[in-house]
Parts: C-alpha cells; structure tokens; sequence
C-alpha cells in the first residue's frame, strides 16, 4: 500500500472516529449527512485533482460514506465559499487542505461554532481547532531526503575526485555538514568540465565537435558562478599549515672527569 493510499486511509479512519464521537439516538438527518472536502488547487501539485480526489472518493465509497470533494483553485475567497455552503448543505464533516493557516482557521471556527468538526488533511492549521491531523510520516520523508542530498554530495565529490580536483577525501563534520579541499585554479577547471559535459550532453553527439566554439561561453559562465558563490559556502580560502615552535633543547658539556 503506498503512503498516499495510507494517509487516505487514515482521513476515512479518523472521520470514522469523529462521527462515532459525535453520533446519538436522537441525531436528526444524521443518514442525509456528508463529508465536505476541500482541496487546495490544481497547480501547486498535480496530486490534488490526478490522485488524491479519485483515492479519496474510492475510499469513502468503500465505506459507504457519501463525500462531496471540491477545489479551492488557489482562491482563499473560494475556500471559505466552499466551506459556507458545505456548511448550510449539513456537511457533518469538514476536511480541509489549507491554502494558509488563517483563511482555514476562519472556515475551522465557524465549523466549530456549529458543531461540526474538523480534519487537517497533509497540511496543518497552525492555531486551527481541527480534531484530527492526517499526514504521512514526515520524520520519515524528511530523513530519505537527507539521505537522497547526502547522496548527491558524495556524488559530486566523487566526480571532483575522478577529474583531478581533489586529492582529499570528503568529510563529513555532522550531518549537514562536509567539506574537502580543492584550489580554485582545480575548481574552474572542474566546473568546466561540469558544465560542458551537460550542454554537450543535452545538445547530443552530432554537436560533440561544437565544444571548441563553446569554451568561451562554458568558461564565461564558470567565473560568473564562481564569483557569486556566497563566500560563507568557504571555510577558508587557502589551506593552511600551522608551525609550532617548541623551543631548543642543548645538552649539557659533559665533564673532563666524567
């Protein structure tokens, strides 16, 4: 099961727990209820309209729970709209994914004025009033991105390596952390390289005999990086080798006697 799949498992779960909580004998119209959901856009992901609108509804079939899923389209206006006639339609709950924090605390408010609760859906309403929080493991994700960047930096030094750039190892100081030695001559120099193997790469092996006529732009463009790469990316500019002096040590002349 993916993790989308599983935290839209764990909206329809949730919700399942809300109404348990809010359900009674003399519920009127509690049959002729609705969830209302509201999806953010179309445009920051694809996700909203291409997998999360059709694996949410799959869900809520499944459990026999009539949803009513809506967009935003990025409009804060829209939301509420959306929100105020979920509402007045007797939605008996409201999942939301924010478009900001405050926009969806108001629609949260007026939710809960009128007894009806909430579920931030992936993004948390800071301030909000929403009974439940449904993400996926963020820990987790924010972990195999470390992993995946950690894995391009040992990538890049590995290439530094192999074309002469460096001679050190990389090393790592903590986590978010590395480092290893290469002049500035060997940095241009690698840079290089770098950049006309992508063009040269993009443009195709017919345009392989176009490098002589590209080194003026490839080397242009090499200074103009270097030259902005914000000094603070350098823990020192020039290797340094420090000299300690640990003072004379003269022996004694012996004695004649001696």
């Amino acid at each position: 099961m993916s993790k989308r799949r599983l935290a839209i498992s764990a909206v329809v779960a949730a919700f399942a727990l809300i109404l348990t909580g809010c359900s009674s004998s003399s519920d009127k119209g509690s049959a002729d209820g609705f969830v209302g959901v509201i999806l953010p856009d179309a445009t920051s992901s694809a996700r909203w309209e291409t997998a999360d609108r059709g694996f949410l509804q799959a869900a809520f079939d499944a459990a026999g729970v009539k949803a009513d899923i809506q967009n935003a389209n990025g409009d804060k206006a829209a939301f509420q709209t959306i929100a105020d006639q979920m509402l007045s339609a007797g939605a008996k709950v409201l999942i939301l994914v924010n478009l900001d924090s405050e926009s969806a605390k108001a629609v949260q408010d007026k939710a809960a004025a009128q007894g009806v609760p909430t579920i931030d859906y992936d993004r948390l309403t800071l301030n909000g009033s929403a009974s439940y929080y449904v993400s996926f493991d963020n820990e987790a994700v924010g972990r195999l991105q470390g992993e995946g960047i950690k894995d391009e930096i040992e990538q890049f030094h590995n290439r530094v390596y192999n074309w002469g750039g460096t001679n050190g190892e990389l090393q790592w100081m903590s986590n978010d952390f590395a480092y290893f030695w290469i002049t500035l001559e060997k940095l241009e120099r690698v840079m290089f390289k770098y950049v006309m193997n992508g063009i040269t790469d993009k443009l195709g092996k017919k345009f392989r005999g176009a490098k002589g006529g590209l080194k003026g732009v490839v080397s242009n463009r090499v200074k103009n990086t270097i030259d902005n790469i914000p000094t603070e990316n350098f823990v020192r500019t020039a290797q340094v080798e420090d000299i300690y002096s640990l003072g004379t040590i003269s022996a004694e002349k012996l004695d004649n006697d001696s």
